[in-house]
Formats: C-alpha cells, sequence, structure tokens
C-alpha cells in the first residue's frame, strides 16, 4: 500500500545508487558520439574564418600587411569547410565566417597594394 505524507502526493519509491541510476538521469555511454577528427576540424574552421575575420578587418583599420594572413586563414577555412561537407558533416556558420573573411581579406589587400603604388609614385 502507497502512503501519503501531509500534503497528499504519494512518495517515489527510493532507489540505491548501488543497483542503477539515480533519478532520471540515463546511463552515459563513454563513446564519443562524433569522430575527433572531424571535430576538431569543425572547431579549426570556425577558429580560421574568425581570425580571416579579426586579421582582414585590422588591416582595414591599421595595418595593411594583415590582409595576406588574413585571407589566407579564410581560404584554409574555407577548404575545412568544404572537406566536412565532403564527409556529411554540417560546418554551421563557419562557412559564412570563412566567406565574410575573405572578402574583407580581398578587398583590404587590393586596397593595401593601392596604397603602396600611391606611396611611392608620390
Amino acid at each position: 500500500m502507497t502512503s501519503y505524507p501531509e500534503n497528499n502526493v504519494p512518495r517515489q519509491p527510493e532507489q540505491n545508487p548501488a543497483q542503477g541510476q539515480p533519478y532520471g538521469h540515463p546511463q552515459q555511454n563513454n563513446a564519443p558520439l562524433v569522430d575527433p577528427g572531424i571535430e576538431k576540424d569543425l572547431k579549426n574552421a570556425k577558429l580560421y574564418g574568425i581570425l580571416s575575420i579579426v586579421f582582414s578587418a585590422i588591416s582595414l583599420l591599421i595595418f595593411g600587411f594583415l590582409a595576406l594572413p588574413g585571407l589566407i586563414a579564410g581560404i584554409m577555412g574555407l577548404n575545412l569547410c568544404k572537406k566536412l561537407s565532403a564527409a556529411g558533416v554540417n560546418s554551421g556558420n563557419s562557412k559564412t565566417l570563412n566567406i565574410i573573411g575573405i572578402v574583407i581579406g580581398a578587398i583590404a589587400v587590393v586596397l593595401w597594394i593601392l596604397g603602396l603604388i600611391l606611396q611611392f609614385s608620390a
């Protein structure tokens, strides 16, 4: 017979942790859900995209020579995104970050080269 406490709510049967998992927590499997190499590529693709945007933006504002590393990082990140999509993995917003970094980096490279030409021609 189930006993009811003062507030008329039935008590949950207590479970010994040695017998199984505590309340509501499914048993966790220690096997990774995603291949570690793919997970690393996902992180690197996003990192390259962020670095590409940062380097390219800084090159537009202050240091023009940072446009080349920004452009290279964007291209490397976009190549990783293509590799991930070929493996059937969604790269999320990493592809967008890399494309934005490439566009800003290309504009920064053109402006930097024009600046150098104008500086040395005058």
